[in-house]
């Protein structure tokens, strides 16, 4: 089975009937990318790590309630609701790190295929710069 028909198979379990997220169904979706990122090479096992860890730290999260935390959000409302949101390891700080992460590789992704001559680190260099690199600066 390729990814894309793995992703396929997952996306309808992303979000209810209303089109809210299903924190379960989310995070099955998000965990298809990371196998992916090991097809760049070691030099995006960084983003790898991030994308894995943000995920576990969700899910965690949602299996100690998974009826109170069924929807994604719900997670951040709790967090915010007892003012626990702000720290690094709070689950709203792994989800907009999940969130970043994501689109760095998709823009990645939309760039080779874009531009398939482009050198790979060309592309990661450039497109860090486009993404992440305004909320941090270690390239």
């Amino acid at each position: 089975m390729s990814l894309f028909q793995a992703a396929s198979q997952k996306l309808p379990g992303a979000k209810n009937a209303e089109g809210k997220l299903l924190t379960d169904g989310f995070l099955d979706v998000c965990q298809v990318v990371v196998p992916v990122i090991d097809q760049f090479g070691s030099g995006l096992a960084l983003v790898k790590n991030d994308i894995s860890n943000n995920i576990e730290r969700l899910r965690t999260r949602y299996l100690t309630s998974p009826v109170q935390f069924e929807l994604l959000f719900s997670i951040i409302d709790e967090e915010v609701a007892r003012n626990d949101h702000s720290h690094g390891k709070s689950c709203t700080k792994g989800l907009l790190w999940l969130k970043r992460a994501l689109e760095f590789m998709l823009a990645i992704m939309k760039r080779l295929l874009d531009e398939p001559a482009a050198s790979m680190s060309d592309v990661v260099y450039e497109t860090y710069h486009a993404t992440l690199h305004q909320w941090h600066g270690f390239i």
